[in-house]
């Protein structure tokens, strides 16, 4: 009975609320990506180099990505703490991609901000890794479909919303040029990390507490993973992939 009352208890606004965390995060990677950096590059290189320069940083984001997400990952699975296996993670890479924002306007030339960049997106790797694993590790498996279908969504919502409002943003900056757009910007990016990343959380560390006999349960009947040939693959598919896209969103 314990079991089926916690599955019971993943209803549709719970699984929308634990994927809160890929509105902001997806949103915060397309709003720099197509947006903010093409515009910040412009202020630190000509605009002959402008590709150049973007596709640099582009590159060294998927690298980042690649060397952090594996480490990361195997490490929250072995993590164990009062505020359970991935929220920590969550939070810090959060409150450090954060701190590193400030650094993203006061760049005087593209070494400093290609340093800042990567600082960011170690940090946001460190907590993206985690957070694609919070519905294997909570959600029961008859409500996976609904939430991969919610997390989807939240990802794509997040995009599109992001997109439209930073775009907004920095085309007021040419038109008016009384406000600074581009703090406002990426403290409306930051502000939506810090949210939804809150919302995550919560709703990790509670439902993590109200079903606690039956992760260990899945836990103890879980065999250790492999990083076999199959894993290895897809992973490289998925690099392919996103490099594909990243190269499109840029040119």
């Amino acid at each position: 009975m314990e079991e089926v009352s916690a599955r019971e208890s993943w209803s549709n606004l719970a699984l929308i609320r634990l994927n809160a965390f890929g509105f902001g995060i997806t949103g915060f990677f397309l709003a720099m990506d197509t947006i903010i950096l093409p515009v910040l590059v412009l202020t630190v290189a000509p605009e002959a180099y402008k590709n150049t320069y973007l596709a640099m940083l582009g590159i060294s984001g998927l690298l980042v990505a690649a060397a952090v997400q594996p480490i990361v990952g195997r490490l929250s699975d072995r993590t164990r703490t009062f505020l359970g296996r991935r929220v920590p993670f969550l939070i810090w890479g959060t409150v450090f991609v954060c701190a590193g924002l400030t650094g993203l306007p006061l760049a005087p030339n593209f070494l400093v901000l290609f340093g800042v960049w990567v600082f960011i997106q170690f940090n946001l790797n460190i907590a993206y890794g985690p957070a694609l694993a919070l519905i294997r590790d909570l959600v029961p498996m008859r409500r996976m479909g609904v939430a991969s279908a919610i997390k989807i969504m939240s990802d794509a919502v997040g995009g599109m919303v992001l997109i439209a409002i930073t775009g907004a943003l920095i085309a007021s900056e040419t038109h008016a040029g009384t406000l600074d757009w581009k703090w406002l910007t990426l403290a409306l990016l930051g502000s939506s990390l810090i949210i939804t990343v809150t919302l995550t959380s919560v709703t990790a560390l509670t439902k993590t507490r109200s079903s606690m006999p039956v992760r260990r349960r899945r836990d103890r009947d879980s065999t250790p993973p492999v990083l076999d040939r199959n894993l290895v693959l897809f992973l490289t598919s998925r690099l392919l992939m996103f490099a594909a896209i990243t190269s499109f969103q840029t040119y």
